[in-house]
């Protein structure tokens, strides 16, 4: 659930936030605002695309969200722990003035993984039992595993051992005891000490304050040596170091290459769906970007050469003559059936009635029924701006839903499909019109 956390204008000085793409900065934005209140949720990566709302014309794949999650916790941003568990190290820099901190249904990470963010591990320790957050560990914190080891000073004030209050009686006698046993002398040493002859409350008490008093008296240890920085702390802004790809990646994304005739090294930018510019050799998390920008590039044999009956043959045999047409032949031939297929059934929806335009769309193979729906997709959005609206507003009033129920996610982000077809052309109709859709209920 959200918990109105608010995102903080000091993510745009955050160096480790703006070295992120675009969709790991739109999924980092939905953890501050659904993370539970201190700071823990679920690792699940369609889980993350719905909170962050990537649904648009060009939806954004669960891989890259993937992708993603795993740039967050390159930058150090995230932190994974547990079985598909993740935590916020930054959750308790801001909203300092929040009143109440819920407790979280998410165990407690690793105490060691937990030493490595002492900003998270402050944070937790400063927790009450109430959900409160205090400036300094409190009396009774949340979580007293945390804070056993941190306090090994004096006890707070009431927790020292004191005598009791109807024992004086018993003090008053054991005095004049000790009076009658002490042995006559004077100087220092001469007798038994004072805490030898009283009840074993007061004696124990006595005896502390000396120790305390002796430890007072006792210089303190020196301090010991800073630890050696880290390799994290020697990058610039504390970046932990970037973790290599695996061999079986670089394995893969080379194969794919060489089957594109893509050379990496050309010094041309390439870049993903979303906006994020891809740097060669990968990393583990661009290595997943690569692939699927790869899958999306055609392969060297099925794109049609063009031309290629004006190459310069003259030195060439009869045989590589005769394959370089033939092979050109049968692209154009294989093109023109598809490009046949789409313009035919194109040509023939108009002809249809209304119920019978979707059965003959999802008739027609995977390529052909792809192409005809992003003519028609074309085609209606520009009709649709002719009348002041566009196909997304269509589809939503075609379907009935509302665009309150679209923001609040109580319905999945509708996408223009063969059903749509005939009804979105009918309310280009009473539009063009100037009749409202009342009018036909």
């Amino acid at each position: 659930m959200a918990n109105s956390f608010l995102v903080s204008t000091a993510l745009e000085d955050n160096d480790r936030y703006l070295s992120c793409g675009l969709v790991a900065r739109q999924v980092y934005q939905a953890m501050i605002r659904h993370a539970d209140d201190e700071g823990r949720a679920q690792a699940s990566a369609r889980s993350w695309k719905r909170k962050a709302a990537l649904f648009d014309k060009a939806e954004v794949p669960v891989a890259d969200v993937e992708a993603a999650i795993q740039e967050l916790a390159d930058e150090g941003l995230v932190v994974f722990y547990g079985d598909g568990l993740l935590f916020l190290p930054g959750r308790f820099e801001h909203n300092a003035g929040r009143l109440y901190w819920a407790a979280s249904t998410h165990p407690l990470p690793p105490a060691e993984l937990l030493e490595q963010h002492p900003e998270y591990l402050d944070g937790l320790r400063r927790l009450t039992r109430c959900g409160h957050l205090r400036r300094e560990t409190p009396a009774a914190p949340r979580y007293p595993e945390l804070v056993a080891n941190e306090r090994e000073g004096p006890r707070p004030k009431g927790d020292e051992e004191r005598p009791g209050a109807n024992n004086c009686e018993e003090v008053r006698t054991t005095a004049n005891d000790c009076e009658q046993q002490r042995p006559t002398g004077t100087g220092v040493g001469v007798g038994s000490s004072s805490s030898e002859c009283l009840p074993p409350v007061l004696s124990s008490h006595f005896k502390k304050e000396e120790e305390r008093a002796g430890a007072r008296a006792t210089p303190p240890p020196a301090a010991p040596a800073p630890p050696p920085p880290s390799r994290a702390a020697a990058l610039p802004g504390g970046r932990k170091p970037t973790k290599p790809a695996t061999a079986k990646q670089l394995a893969t994304i080379g194969e794919m290459l060489a089957e594109r005739n893509i050379d990496p090294d050309d010094g041309k930018p390439r870049f993903t769906r979303a906006g994020r510019k891809l740097t060669w050799p990968p990393t583990a998390a661009t290595a997943p970007l690569w692939m699927e920008f790869l899958r999306g590039a055609p392969k060297w044999a099925d794109i049609p050469h063009q031309g290629h009956e004006a190459l310069d043959l003259d030195d060439a045999d009869d045989a590589v003559r005769d394959l370089v047409t033939s092979v050109g032949d049968a692209l154009d031939s294989k093109r023109s059936t598809h490009e046949t297929a789409v313009d035919a059934l194109s040509e023939r929806l108009p002809k249809l009635r209304p119920s019978q335009i979707a059965p003959e769309i999802e008739a027609a193979p995977t390529p052909v029924r792809r192409a005809v729906m992003a003519r028609l997709a074309d085609q209606l959005e520009i009709e649709a701006g002719d009348v002041g609206t566009s196909l997304h507003d269509l589809v939503l009033e075609a379907r009935g839903i509302e665009t309150a129920d679209l923001i609040s996610q109580e319905v999945p982000f509708p996408v223009f499909g063969p059903g749509d077809v005939s009804r979105v052309h009918q309310l280009l109709q009473q539009r063009r019109q100037g009749v409202s859709q009342d009018a036909y209920a």
